[in-house]
């Protein structure tokens, strides 16, 4: 293993840097701050431009999932509309042979009223002349005996 360096030595290199930087001109200092301000703006720049990014990726991501929702929705709605027409032609069909069915059936009740009615004013007229008839015997038979 390699010795670790003691706290003397670590605060002996920090002396020897304070001493470098004491010992650079101005215009090296100006230099360096440049130089760090031009990194950090860099690193700033360049973390902006990675986040910008991610939010892009984000975004298209989410458009894409909104798009392909919406299509599915849409498949749905009309796959729905589809079988409720369905549905509904299939009732109004069964509606239409169920008002045949009606229609008829009066008819056939309106054909048979009309038939015992005939019926009943033949029979009715009948009856009135055997009656009359018998009446008329009734009278002859009394005024002969009288």
């Amino acid at each position: 293993m390699a010795p670790r360096k003691s706290e003397k030595s670590k605060a002996e290199a920090s002396e020897s840097e304070e001493e470098n930087s004491l010992q650079n001109s101005p215009e090296q200092v100006i230099k360096q701050a440049k130089n760090i301000l031009s990194k950090a703006s860099s690193l700033i720049s360049n973390y902006n431009n990675s986040r910008d990014t991610k939010r892009k990726i984000i975004e298209e991501e989410f458009e894409k999932r909104a798009k392909d929702i919406g299509r599915r929705i849409d498949k749905l709605y009309d796959a729905k509309k589809s079988r409720v027409t369905k549905s509904q032609k299939v009732l109004w069909d069964r509606l239409d042979t169920l008002n045949k069915k009606r229609q008829t059936l009066e008819n056939t009740i309106l054909t048979s009223m009309k038939l015992v009615e005939t019926s009943t004013l033949n029979i009715s007229s009948e009856l009135i002349a055997m009656f009359e008839g018998r009446i008329d015997e009734l009278e002859e038979c009394s005024t002969l005996k009288a």
